[in-house]
C-alpha cells in the first residue's frame, strides 16, 4: 500500500503543478510577471490570488510526512488517506469551498488540468475512500509512534 500511497501523492504533485501554472498565468495577466521561483513561493505562500490551492498544498505535505514516517499502512489507514483526498475534491453543492469553486472552473478552462485529474482519480481508485479515522488522525498517530522510536 505504501507504492499505492506514493503513486496517489505524485498524481497530487503533477496536479498541483498544472494549478500552480494555471494561477500563475491569471496573476501575470493582472499584475504582470512573477519574476523567479522565489518570488512565486512567496506568492504561493501567501498572496489571496493562490490562497486556494494551500488545502491542497497542505494535504500534499501530511501525504507525504506520513509517507516518510510509515513503513506499512492498514486499509484503515489508506482509507483515511483516500477519504481525506476525495473530500477535498468533493463537490459540496450546498456550501462550496473556494477551492471547489475555482478547481470546477479551472477544470472547464484547462485540458491540461483534466488529465492530471484523471490521473489522480485513477490513483486513489486504487485506495479504499472509508476509514473510521481522519487522515488527521493517522498521521497524529504516526508522528506520535515515530517518537516513541
Amino acid at each position: 500500500m505504501k507504492r499505492t500511497l506514493e503513486e496517489v501523492l505524485a498524481a497530487l504533485m503533477q496536479l498541483h503543478q498544472v494549478l500552480i501554472a494555471v494561477v500563475k498565468k491569471d496573476y501575470e495577466a493582472k499584475y504582470g510577471p512573477v519574476g523567479n521561483p522565489y518570488a512565486l513561493l512567496g506568492l504561493l505562500t501567501s498572496h489571496p490570488d493562490f490562497a486556494w490551492l494551500r488545502p491542497m498544498s497542505g494535504l500534499m505535505a501530511d501525504l507525504d510526512e506520513l509517507i516518510e514516517k510509515k513503513k506499512s499502512f492498514s486499509e484503515d489507514e489508506t482509507g483515511a488517506v483516500g477519504a481525506g483526498i476525495n473530500a477535498l475534491f468533493a463537490s459540496h453543492p450546498d456550501v462550496p469551498t473556494e477551492f471547489n469553486v475555482k478547481y470546477l472552473q479551472a477544470l472547464q478552462d484547462e485540458p491540461s488540468l483534466v488529465m492530471a485529474h484523471s490521473r489522480v482519480k485513477t490513483a486513489l481508485a486504487k485506495l479504499p475512500v472509508s476509514s473510521d479515522k481522519t487522515l488527521a488522525e493517522v498521521l497524529a498517530a504516526a508522528r506520535k509512534g515515530k517518537r516513541g522510536k
